[in-house]
């Protein structure tokens, strides 16, 4: 009886710890494959090259971040400060940039397939190939009226947009 009481006891430390970890998102697939580059980018705003694929960085302040090269590939970036940001050739395919803060970002040669576009936030210093703003421009502002024959919106995410 006293085993019985003392395994049982075990067991529950063991999964209060893993629910604990779970939580925390250790070992989950939302979190980045390399959290140390997690951490450091929270830290320094210097990730350039990191692996920061499917990381949660939702509401976070990385004004003038530094992300050349990084992997942001199904990353949450929704309301996340990236302005003036240095993100040229990052890949953000099918990252979540809805409601972040793009003012005077370089997203020069990013892979922007799929990416969320919902009210985030350009100006005319954020630099974008022009497909990219039209797609920004086509699912955040009225294209009453606007012709988008000949557009190039292959790769654009246009979910639940109305194009009538």
């Amino acid at each position: 009886m006293l085993a019985e009481m003392m395994r049982s006891k075990i067991l529950t430390h063991w999964l209060t710890a893993i629910a604990g970890l779970y939580l925390l998102g250790v070992g989950t697939e939302a979190r980045s494959q390399d959290t140390s580059a997690v951490q450091r980018l929270r830290e320094t705003r210097n990730c350039a090259g990191c692996n920061l694929s499917n990381a949660n960085l939702a509401n976070l302040y990385l004004h003038q971040a530094n992300l050349r090269n990084a992997n942001l590939r199904n990353a949450n970036l929704s309301n996340a400060d990236l302005s003036g940001g240095y993100l040229r050739n990052a890949n953000l395919s099918n990252a979540n940039l809805r409601g972040a803060n793009l003012r005077g970002t370089n997203l020069r040669n990013a892979d922007l397939r799929k990416t969320n576009f919902r009210d985030a936030k350009f100006n005319d210093e954020t630099e974008i190939y022009s497909k990219w703003r039209i797609v920004w421009e086509i699912v955040n502002q009225s294209i009453s009226g606007r012709d988008l024959r000949g557009a190039d919106l292959e790769g654009a995410n246009l979910s639940n947009l109305n194009l009538s």
